[in-house]
């Protein structure tokens, strides 16, 4: 990849320019997005702009899917909601089969906007291509914000998306 402004990948720590040293490689975790040179300051190196951790990230019918892409979609919805949400994942694994579940939260007493939940749901999906299950939840229920809020959670013993398509008389297709 080459490095100009708007480049975006995993930041790596390396030293090249070490004589008479190993070449150490140190995966950060961290996503990046080059924002450019110039700087009142004078400085002269890339200034990087943190956009998210590869270990949030999941994958969705092979397309690599950050929570914080999510985010920027339930943004676009402020006041009526409060910008934040949060993927609910059935454990540990990478690969997530849609509908996605995602909880956003609502400013109190915005929690059964059936309407808000169907627009956001459309809005992910039209922007990020894949379908997910939005779940309206009171700013009181979704937790302290701070920091470093967890984008993704996982909940052991939510039904797999095969027993939610047998629930709802869909047909699974043997995996």
């Amino acid at each position: 990849m080459e490095i100009e402004a708007g480049a975006v990948g995993e930041l790596i720590y390396t030293s090249l320019t070490r004589e008479a040293m190993p070449v150490v490689r140190f995966l950060s975790g961290d996503i990046v997005r080059i924002e450019g040179t110039s700087c009142s300051c004078e400085r002269t190196t890339f200034r990087m702009r943190c956009i998210g951790r590869r270990d949030d990230m999941f994958i969705v019918r092979g397309v690599n899917v950050y929570p914080t892409a999510i985010l920027s979609v339930v943004g676009e919805f402020r006041p009526r909601v409060t910008g934040r949400a949060r993927v609910v994942r059935q454990g540990n694994d990478v690969s997530v089969t849609p509908p996605v579940p995602i909880e956003v939260e609502v400013p109190t007493g915005h929690n059964s906007d059936g309407k808000l939940a169907a627009e956001i749901a459309e809005a992910i999906h039209t922007k990020l291509v894949f379908r997910s299950q939005v779940t309206l939840v009171p700013e009181a229920e979704f937790g302290e914000s701070g920091y470093k809020t967890k984008l993704t959670v996982s909940r052991p013993g939510l039904p797999t998306s095969g027993e939610v398509a047998r629930s709802a008389g869909g047909e699974v297709e043997p995996s």
